[in-house]
Parts: C-alpha cells; structure tokens; sequence
C-alpha cells in the first residue's frame, strides 16, 4: 500500500475519512488571513473547516471588548436561538465522547453547546480569547486522531488570525474614535468662521454697499471729483468682498454639513442641491415609509447618512462623470437604508474588500464604511445592473 498511490490514498480516505488531511489547507488560510485581516476570512475558514471534516454544524465565538464571548459564525444554529452562559473557557481540546467519565469537569461547557460534539480553545499568548465547536462528522460518526490533530493546528492558525484581526479591529476603532473627534473639530472651526470673519465681512460689503447708495451717488457730471473713481473702487472692494464671503461660506459647509443637524430628509436634500449646483450631478430621490419615522431617526444616523450620501456623490463625480443617480432613502421594519446607484460605466470598486480598498488608498470609501460603523450600521458597495455602481447603508433606526 506504500508503493501504490491510488491504493494509499483509498487507505486514507477508508480509515481517516474523506480528507487526508495535510499542511497545504493551513497554509493557505494563513495567506487568506495575511491578505484579509476581517472577521469575514474567520468566518470562510470555519466554512471550510466544518466542509473539511464533515459536520453539519460549527460555531467560532471570541471574546468582545468587554470580554464576554460573542457568536463570530454559525454554520447550522441560529445564532439568535443560541443561549450562551457564563462559563469557564477549556484549557485544551475536549471531546464529548471522550469526556463523559469527567462530567463534573466540562458540566459547565456542554450544556451550552448540546449539539457539540468538539469544542477546541482559541488561546492567544497563554490567554484564551474564544472557542471552536463542532458537531459530530456526519449522522453518527466520530472524530479521529488525524481530525483532532488538524483541528487542533487549525485553531492555533485561527488563533494567529484572530489576533491581527483584533489589531485591525482595534485599529478601525480607533478611527472612528478620530472620525468623531474630527468632525467636532470642523463644526467648531466652520462655527467660529461662520459667525466671525463671515460676518465681518458681510458687515463690511453692507457698509460700502451702503456708501455707494447713499453718501456717492452717480458724480459723472460733476468736473474735477474724485468720487467717481472712488466710487469705482469702492464697489470693486465690495465685489471682492461678496466673493470672499461665498469662499468662507463654501469652506463652512465643506467642514460641517450644518443640515446634518436639522434632519434626515433635509440633510439629503441638501446634499442633492449643493451637488446639482456644484457639479450639475442629475439626480433623483425616493422616500419609503411613515413620515413619523423619519423625524424618530437619530442625529447620529442622519449624520451618516449625509456623510455616506456625500462620499458615494464624490465618486460619481470622479468615476462616473455625467452619470444620472437615483437615490432611495427607507425606514421600514426598525431598519434604516440609503441606496445609490448610479447609470455610469461600473467601477472595479465594487469588487474590492475593506482590506483592499484601504491598500490600493480608496480613502473616500473607508470614511464611507467608518460612517457606516459609527452609526451601528453597515455598508456596501455593488455592481448595478446593467451598469454602475450601487452603495447600499443600513443601520438600525
């Protein structure tokens, strides 16, 4: 059987079941998580995993910030149906089967997991931040040596993968941590702008204005004055003064959205207006559900809302130039959504991971996603059909 491949490989799959298992599927989910730091790679690993060996159902929980375990993925459970009681974590792989002359010591862990018939801690430098549970392998099978000794190393490679996700996790935190403190920042410097040096020198155009109606009227026929070519400059001044004082104002609203906090459905309307005027983007917009709805939605989501409005508008302008957008604001079923979609040529955008569109430097689409998490939502960027781009954000009203 050592000379013949073929026989070899039916001994293995005879004994060990359908999967000779090897390092190759290891290291491959060592480069998935090297590419994609995200929940969603721990995620399409245990997929892989409980395909791997077999089982019907799988779950990975970890530990969130406040340190309580919380479910990551779910293959065959509801997570919403799944009650997770407080428990001290394993201290090494068990086995139901194996474990049952030791009920006193793992009484405490299979209760929560009556469908378990593995459960392998996830252990990060001697701390264990989670746990991997599998059901048994097919109806009434049984984990072998070689599944548990794969299983085992698969956890440790979940394990190193957890923690450059919990890095990168801790890191969009911290950026949104600096979102809200940033946009603090602007309102209150486009406030300090908005109410003194506009105002100042929107005082000043009224005043010359006010000069040139009233104390120099038109001197042309008078030989010998200067008032004419005072006048002259006096409203060239005053030009120049009603042109610095649009600039100010253009540069208070490009720091702070001021709509933003007077409501969602102005806080769009305003974003429609300012880029139809702006940058003559053709647009049009839909609302869906009860009026009282929307006057109930939060500043915090109406400030992503425009945020995520505004973002998906710049890159239209600088992707799809000249393409018509449909935009579709909802509140139905305790559930927030902002669609746009656009007609224009598409954009490889729409393909891309958080992951990648922060290495290729898509800044514009991270604060977009950021927003989206701020407000306890989430984001996404989809291909249209037949062509475009379609941003879709969600949050909880």
């Amino acid at each position: 059987m050592y000379t013949n491949q073929p026989l070899r490989q039916f001994v293995d799959r005879l004994v060990y079941g359908k999967l000779a298992f090897n390092q190759d599927p290891l290291k491959d989910f060592l480069q998935f998580l090297t590419r994609k730091p995200e929940l969603d790679t721990l995620k399409r690993i245990v997929t892989m995993l409980a395909d791997m060996v077999d089982v019907s159902q799988a779950m990975l929980l970890l530990k969130n910030g406040d340190g309580y375990l919380t479910v990551v993925t779910a293959i065959g459970i509801d997570p919403n149906t799944f009650a997770l009681e407080e428990f001290r974590l394993p201290d090494r792989p068990l086995l139901r089967s194996v474990e049952r002359r030791r009920a006193q010591d793992i009484e405490k862990l299979f209760p929560s997991f009556c469908w378990a018939e593995m459960l392998i801690p996830i252990t990060i430098r001697d701390e264990q931040v989670g746990i991997l549970a599998f059901s048994r392998p097919g109806p009434d099978g049984y984990f072998n040596a070689r599944q548990v000794s794969f299983l085992e190393q698969a956890a440790q490679v979940l394990a190193v993968g957890t923690e450059n996700v919990l890095l990168f996790e801790s890191g969009r935190k911290m950026a949104r941590q600096i979102l809200v403190v940033r946009e603090q920042e602007r309102k209150r410097v486009s406030m300090q702008l908005h109410d003194e040096p506009l105002h100042q020198v929107t005082y000043a155009t009224a005043v010359l204005d006010h000069m040139l109606m009233k104390q120099l009227p038109d001197c042309s026929g008078q030989e010998g004055s200067d008032e004419p070519e005072l006048a002259s400059k006096l409203t060239a001044v005053a030009a120049h003064l009603r042109e610095a004082a649009v600039s100010l104002r253009n540069i208070c609203t490009n720091l702070y959205l001021p709509f933003q906090d007077q409501g969602l459905k102005v806080a769009v309307e305003e974003v429609l207006e300012h880029f139809s005027h702006e940058y003559g983007v053709q647009s049009t917009v839909e609302y869906v559900g009860a009026e009282e709805m929307f006057a109930q939605v939060s500043a915090k989501a109406s400030r992503a809302v425009g945020r995520v409005l505004n973002g998906a508008l710049l890159n239209v302008i600088k992707h799809a130039p000249g393409a018509d957008v449909h935009v579709a604001l909802s509140c139905e079923d305790n559930t927030l959504t902002l669609t746009v979609s656009d007609n224009g040529p598409g954009s490889h955008i729409a393909d891309l991971s958080y992951t990648e569109l922060l290495r290729r430097g898509h800044l514009g689409l991270i604060g977009m996603f950021e927003w989206a998490q701020y407000a306890g939502g989430q984001l996404e960027v989809l291909p249209n059909e037949p062509t475009g781009v379609t941003v879709v954000f969600q949050c909880p009203l």
